[in-house]
């Protein structure tokens, strides 16, 4: 499956974490994009579908990237 720029970026920034906060995400990506949370939902409903990340919920909303994921950054 193809990537996107904002879906690898995102999918590079998990492989480093291999956890983060929902937060963590939209504070990254606000040095990225001008509208932060509607540019989280869209990718990470992306990467969900795709098997890339998954939701988890540890206190928080997370996501965790996945062994797909990981080999997908290759």
């Amino acid at each position: 499956m193809i990537l996107n720029g904002m879906e690898r970026k995102i999918l590079e920034k998990l492989g480093e974490n291999l956890l983060m906060r929902k937060e963590e995400i939209i504070n990254f990506l606000k040095n990225e994009t001008k509208n932060a949370e509607e540019v989280f939902y869209a990718v990470m409903k992306s990467l969900v579908d795709k098997g890339f990340v998954k939701y988890v919920y540890a206190g928080s909303a997370c996501y965790a990237i996945t062994r797909k994921g990981l080999r997908a950054l290759g």
